[in-house]
């Protein structure tokens, strides 16, 4: 139970200082990983869709690493630091992959380390960029029934709703904004009771990924900005739910019936990741 709720409550894609070393004690091996996701990531446009998840989970991951880093000290990144050398020796040492996609998978992380700060200072503009992955996930998995359903796509549906989509988000930072900021402790106890009970069965009728959909909104309401990054993370879970949705691949995640293996999953998603784009890449060339 506690090792569940380390994987999913802080977002099952990002990484924390603990997140290496549980992998490293009770997670599977990266060849399992990579079995894994080779099996569900030979789509072109699936794993297109997937760079842009990955790009978001890193750069949300270590912005709230650096909101942490904050709330400690002012001194020293020590949270960010830490997350970036373990997670990067597991990469390199724990992996059997090629030394050039463990460059590029270690590269990623440097990159999103290195950028923090500025993604933090721009967080009121990325709310309005993520708005269409909002609607495609609130679509797929709440109107037409989840990630296995047969409705097909409507396009005049996801158009009306982005309308109303950035309509809400005008609306809330013009009149609403910072309105719950006095009540944030409230919410966030709330919060923390959710994602306590969802994350014992994250993909039960009623997920913590919903706080994808609508983190955006209790950032703006409380004033937070580490709750806005922090729902960024089940935001890119959920694109990537639909990515494969979308593509006809099953979704990795909801089909490994061992927390080992969705451990590893998770953690070395960079290096896995990186080496399927390097022999799709090869293959598209022949």
């Amino acid at each position: 139970m506690a090792a569940s709720l380390a994987l999913y409550g802080g977002s099952p894609f990002f990484s924390y200082p603990y997140k290496p070393i549980l992998n490293q004690a009770i997670g599977s091996g990266y060849e399992r990983a990579y079995a894994h996701f080779r099996r569900d990531h030979q789509d072109p446009a699936n794993l297109a869709i997937h760079l842009g998840c990955l790009v978001l989970q890193l750069g949300a991951n270590f912005s709230l690493l650096a909101e942490i880093d904050d709330a400690i000290t002012d001194k020293a990144p020590l949270v960010s630091v830490s997350t970036a050398l373990l997670w990067g020796k597991a990469l390199v040492m724990d992996s059997s992959a090629p030394a050039a996609v463990k460059a590029m998978s270690v590269a990623s992380l440097l990159l999103a380390f290195k950028y923090r700060k500025a993604i933090r200072g721009r967080w009121k503009n990325l709310i309005g960029l993520q708005a269409g992955l909002e609607v495609l996930g609130f679509q797929t998995l709440v109107l037409n029934g989840g990630l296995y359903n047969e409705i097909p796509f409507s396009q005049g549906t996801f158009l009306r709703m982005l309308i109303a989509r950035y309509l809400l988000q005008i609306g809330i930072s013009k009149f609403f904004s910072g309105k719950l900021e006095a009540s944030k402790t409230k919410v966030n106890v709330l919060l923390l009771a959710f994602m306590l009970k969802t994350s014992m069965d994250p993909f039960g009728k009623v997920p913590p990924f919903l706080l994808g959909l609508v983190g955006w909104m209790l950032s703006l309401l409380t004033t937070q900005r580490w709750l806005y990054f922090y729902s960024c993370g089940f935001l890119a879970t959920v694109t990537q739910g639909v990515s494969h949705h979308l593509s006809g691949e099953r979704a990795t995640m909801p089909g490994l019936s061992l927390l080992a293996d969705e451990l590893a999953h998770s953690t070395f998603f960079p290096t896995c990741f990186s080496i399927q784009c390097t022999k799709a890449s090869m293959a598209s060339r022949k």
